[in-house]
């Protein structure tokens, strides 16, 4: 995957985000952001797919790059452009 530019990477904390994460992927988005990774591997698996979707839809009216931290399935599902994976 090329890096966005610019390439600047925010990766997703949603008990620290002053909004919902969708709202504030568009803000970020329309500031420039051009890189989003969903981190929030505390969701439920539905939960987090549908967060990951919304993300995805979002950031494609931007041209921006929606990646997922952890399950490279969700990530797929999600129509995310790759997945973070853990360590090991």
């Amino acid at each position: 995957m090329p890096l966005p530019t610019p390439s600047l990477l925010v990766i997703t904390d949603r008990s620290q985000a002053a909004c919902p994460l969708a709202d504030l992927a568009d803000r970020l988005f329309a500031l420039g952001l051009r890189w989003l990774s969903l981190r929030d591997k505390d969701l439920p698996d539905a939960d987090r797919l549908d967060l990951a979707r919304a993300l995805v839809g979002r950031g494609r009216a931007w041209s921006a790059t929606v990646t997922l931290h952890g399950d490279p399935a969700l990530a797929l599902a999600a129509g995310a452009a790759g997945v973070h994976l853990p360590d090991g």
